[in-house]
C-alpha cells in the first residue's frame, strides 16, 4: 500500500511497517495524545533543574516507531517513506 494508505491504517490503530525496512520486525504506530500522570520531576530526576511547573504535561498526538530492540522513539516520514509503495499493515 501507498503512504497515504498507511497513514489511514495508523489513524484507525493499526501498526505499519515497510516491506524495504533494513530493521526487520520494525513498526510505527500513531500514540495518541496523553496527559502525563506525574510530575517531570520524578521522569527525570537526575536533573538539577526545577521542573514543578510542569506537573500534568500534555503529550500531544505523535508516530512512534519501535525497533527490532524493542526501543520507542518519535518517527518521522522520510521522503523515501512517503513515495514508498511498499506499506504493510503489522498484525
Amino acid at each position: 500500500m501507498d503512504f497515504g494508505e498507511a497513514l489511514e491504517a495508523l489513524h484507525h490503530g493499526k501498526k505499519v511497517a515497510r516491506e524495504g525496512w533494513n530493521g526487520k520486525g520494525q513498526f510505527i504506530f500513531q500514540m495518541l495524545s496523553t496527559q502525563l500522570a506525574r510530575t517531570v520531576e520524578d521522569y527525570f530526576e537526575f536533573r538539577d533543574w526545577n521542573l514543578t511547573p510542569y506537573k500534568g504535561l500534555i503529550v500531544s498526538d505523535t508516530f512512534v516507531i519501535v525497533t527490532k530492540k524493542n526501543i520507542q522513539v518519535g518517527w518521522l516520514a522520510s521522503q523515501t517513506d512517503m513515495l514508498a509503495n511498499d506499506w504493510e499493515i503489522v498484525k
